[in-house]
């Protein structure tokens, strides 16, 4: 399977599973795909390679986060300096 194919493939996965799963729903998915490509035996490899890309991702998200919340914070902070200086 080349990229344009995976890509393909990931585009049809995300239309058929639900907007929402609980984490037993997803489980279960994840467990039917190793069972479906019989995986079984490579999932102590399979948990450590999940595990890393959902660490950069955790990780990513809370960067933007931080970003944000300091971009907010000095958005607040220039609204507050406005209204004060207005006031004179």
């Amino acid at each position: 399977m080349d990229k344009a194919e995976f890509i393909e493939v990931m585009r049809r996965v995300e239309e058929a599973v639900p907007d929402k799963a609980s984490p037993e729903i997803l489980s279960l998915i994840i467990a039917n795909l190793v069972l479906l490509f019989e995986q079984h035996a490579e999932w102590p490899q399979i948990i450590l390679s999940v595990t890393s890309v959902l660490n950069e991702a955790i990780a990513e998200d809370q960067e933007q986060r931080i970003i944000y919340n300091e971009e907010a914070a000095v958005r607040a902070a220039d609204e507050f300096m406005a209204g004060i200086l207005n006031k004179q």
